[in-house]
């Protein structure tokens, strides 16, 4: 595995990895990251960054910061870190989890094509719990998207489907977890405790 490393300064780095699979590692300032073809590691590191997957079957950390991670084309797998991220997976089968394990959390989840997966829990524990949530743009459970949640869905989680709280004007699925709201699936009350899945 090939290791490439930003300078310290506000970078824009664009990097073609060709037939191998290089890690890319971000500074602590804003950057700018295109991993190109290939299936790319990149760690973003600090700043508000932007990171670009492109083509193959990428896996991209924002770390901390508010940061934007787009997966384009393959499997990508996209966890934004600490800060409010836009994670956006585009086509292929992504695996999106925004949060990062602090407070004031707002991160913005939009899968795109394929069989989705949005994070709101992991082996570790529900996420968002306190201040923060998730929304999720563009479920559609049509094309086999999941939410992935912390135990079973009869643990606590609750889905109410009464208000509009974001996005445009049709009603939105608001998901609580012991009465803690930790998402938002935008636009649709198709949410239904099957399109769950629990670790």
């Amino acid at each position: 595995m090939a290791n490439i490393n930003g300078t310290i300064f506000n970078d824009n780095n664009t990097f073609n990895n060709g037939a191998f699979r290089p890690q890319i590692n971000g500074t602590i300032f804003n950057d700018n990251i295109f991993a190109n073809s290939g299936n790319d590691i990149v760690y973003a590191r600090g700043g508000n960054d932007t990171v670009d997957g492109w083509s193959g079957n990428d896996t991209l950390y924002g770390e901390s910061g508010n940061d934007t991670l787009r997966g384009y084309t393959g499997n990508d797998q996209l966890y934004g870190g600490s800060g409010s991220d836009r994670l956006n997976g585009e086509a292929g089968n992504d695996l999106l989890n925004g949060f990062g394990g602090t407070q004031f959390e707002y991160d913005t989840l939009t899968g795109g094509t394929g069989a989705d997966r949005f994070v709101l829990g992991t082996t570790t524990g529900a996420s968002y719990l306190g201040v923060g949530h998730a929304t999720i743009t563009d479920f559609k459970w049509l094309e086999g998207d999941k939410i992935q949640i912390r135990g079973a869905f009869s643990s606590g989680y609750s889905l109410v489907k009464t208000s509009n709280f974001s996005g445009g004007t049709a009603l939105d699925t608001l998901i609580y977890r012991n009465g803690d709201l930790i998402g938002v699936v935008q636009d649709t009350t198709n949410v239904f405790s099957s399109d769950f899945v629990s670790v």
